[in-house]
């Protein structure tokens, strides 16, 4: 065992679990179940009390989501009765929104790739240099690594939903007041 091979493990080590905790807070921080959130506010939406679905979204103030989608009820709030003037004030304002609440995330799939990466790293100078048994270095590196690969999925996921679940929101709206 080289003790050069110990530090770099340990250093690898200490880099992936701790890229691979901040990201976990930070997920769970700003995570919200966007599907079940838009229903919400699409019922409300249909319901025409926009009010109640800004109350909604000021529930979780740290999700990036609600961040996104609370000025465009604003906005809609703020318009006449009229559906296309709704629809088209939201779509303003959430184009508006969108850069700033994605910012929160913007490097978020790179640090998850970082702790993978140092993780894996770690875990092959520990398997060339025999500072551990086989099976230690792979529970040790397994769990940093599968935390890194959950908050990399949230991170796509929310890119992935954001903007489709908004368009079902406007289309609610606009749905709302020609009915």
């Amino acid at each position: 065992m080289n003790p050069l091979s110990m530090v770099i493990v340990y250093m690898l080590g200490g880099v992936g679990v701790g890229l691979a905790i901040v990201r976990t807070v930070q997920v769970f921080r700003w995570q919200i179940n966007i599907p079940a959130f838009n229903a919400a506010l699409i019922k409300l939406a249909r319901a025409g009390n926009m009010e109640r679905a800004l109350k909604l979204c000021r529930v979780a103030p740290n999700a990036i989501y609600a961040r996104m989608v609370t000025p465009a009820i604003q906005a809609a709030m703020d318009q006449e009765t009229d559906g296309l003037r709704r629809a088209a004030a939201m779509e303003r304002a959430f184009a508006e929104a969108e850069p700033a609440a994605m910012k929160l995330d913007h490097n978020g799939p790179l640090l998850s790739g970082i702790a993978l990466a140092a993780c894996v790293a770690a875990a092959a100078v520990a398997l060339v240099s025999g500072v551990a048994p086989v099976q230690y270095v792979l529970a040790g590196a397994a769990a940093p690594a599968a935390v890194s690969l959950f908050s990399l999925n949230a991170s796509r996921r929310l890119r992935r939903n954001a903007r489709p679940r908004f368009q079902e929101l406007v289309a609610a709206v606009r749905k709302s007041t020609e009915d």
